[in-house]
């Protein structure tokens, strides 16, 4: 039996979002109607009147659908399909009626708006609801939709999705120099196992379906060196070029000028940023990344930095009063609205951030969450790491 995932249940129970509860009428015409909700011990519960025209239409068919929608960019939403038990126990009802209140009025009316709330569609008064707290049962009923434990029925269908059009962007910074390789120019053109570094991230990035453009940001004077990769390396896939800054930040805030327009209709609602000297990033981590984005604003892979010590005027002490410290990996996803505006106000202030969550936490409100990275995710820094790296992708080539 299908349930509903966290995420689904994250996204239902966040804010004061309202459903759209879609149902027949009598004589066939499809109808929606908006409804109070909350989540129930996993299930999805809202009360209505028995004779209102979503009770009648519960009663003589018990298939509903439901969409909640985040009215916020980039516009997300959840339908949830399924069959729906009816209960009149007047406990259930004044229960659930008291904690819709609470969601939707606050939970310091809650005791107070629940015994008399309305339901969405039934025009009921005060002592039809008290009424109904007190055992009649032709007030109002429960729904709940069948994603359950308890529930009898198999969830025809969870979709939680971007609206039509919104997509993701993938791009590939290639615009260093990397002199501690020892390498002579640009180490992304580095060859391992057969093919230039930066192929193997571009290709990693074209292997996820959940992005649809991708972006190689290549440093000043290398276009053709570029295009003349990504051609001979990459001939199936379509790779966007833009040229890169003098650092970091500069290359970012090209790409995200290059992106501006389309970010800025909603075409475009994340922008996942990754290192060309990290060739031997997972699939799964790109999937994470862009979900995480998504929901939350941002998110970064981590890993926990064991045995560390901090070295003071007194000599060597405990680092327990620091919190956890983490190395930071690539890929990196933020919503792309929000990281571009950061952008824009770090130019304007010739702020300079030393990576792409240092510049969205100053200039946003948004939310950057890290998940775990991976100790394969190695980045080509040192000579040896290029034997390393290479040695790994001939036994266990990504993005092919």
């Amino acid at each position: 039996m299908d349930q509903l995932s966290d995420d689904v249940v994250a996204f239902l129970s966040d804010g004061t979002r309202t459903g759209l509860f879609g149902y027949l009428a009598s004589d066939g015409r499809p109808l929606v109607a908006p409804v109070w909700f909350v989540i129930d011990d996993g299930e999805l519960a809202f009360n209505t009147g028995k004779d209102t025209a979503k009770g009648r239409a519960l009663a003589r068919d018990p298939r509903v659908v439901m969409c909640v929608d985040d009215p916020r960019p980039p516009y997300s939403f959840v339908q949830v399909q399924g069959i729906a038990s009816i209960g009149e126990d007047p406990r259930e009802v004044l229960d659930i009626a008291t904690r819709t209140g609470g969601r939707y009025m606050g939970a310091d009316r809650a005791e107070e708006y629940g015994p008399t709330q309305r339901c969405s569609g039934g025009a009921r008064g005060a002592n039809q609801a008290d009424q109904g707290a007190q055992g009649v049962q032709s007030g109002r009923m429960t729904a709940r939709e069948a994603c359950s434990m308890r529930a009898v029925a198999q969830c025809q269908n969870i979709a939680m999705s971007t609206p039509p059009g919104s997509c993701a962007v993938g791009v590939v910074l290639a615009a260093g120099l990397g002199t501690r390789v020892g390498a002579d120019g640009n180490k992304a053109y580095l060859r391992l196992a057969g093919r230039s570094m930066v192929a193997w991230s571009l290709s990693a990035i074209t292997q996820v379906p959940q992005i649809a453009r991708s972006v190689l940001v290549y440093r000043r004077g290398e276009r053709d060196l570029a295009h003349d990769t990504v051609m001979a390396e990459l001939p199936a896939g379509t790779v966007e070029l833009v040229e890169g800054g003098d650092s970091r930040h500069a290359s970012e805030f090209n790409v995200l000028r290059y992106l501006a327009d389309d970010i800025e209709s909603g075409s475009v609602d994340v922008v996942l940023i990754h290192d060309a000297a990290r060739p031997l990033a997972g699939r799964d981590m790109f999937v994470t990344a862009l979900s995480i984005a998504r929901e939350f604003g941002g998110a970064i892979p981590a890993l926990t930095i064991p045995d560390v010590v901090q070295q003071g005027p007194e000599g060597v002490g405990s680092t327990s009063g620091m919190g956890r410290l983490v190395r930071v990996q690539t890929p990196q996803a933020f919503r792309a609205r929000p990281l571009l505006r950061a952008y824009r106000a770090a130019a304007a202030v010739g702020f300079d951030g030393t990576d792409t969550s240092s510049c969205i936490e100053k200039y946003t409100d948004e939310q950057v969450r890290t998940f775990p990275g991976a100790e394969g995710n190695l980045k080509v820094t040192y000579a040896h790491d290029v034997a390393v790296a290479g040695h790994l992708l001939s036994r266990h080539p990504v993005g092919m």
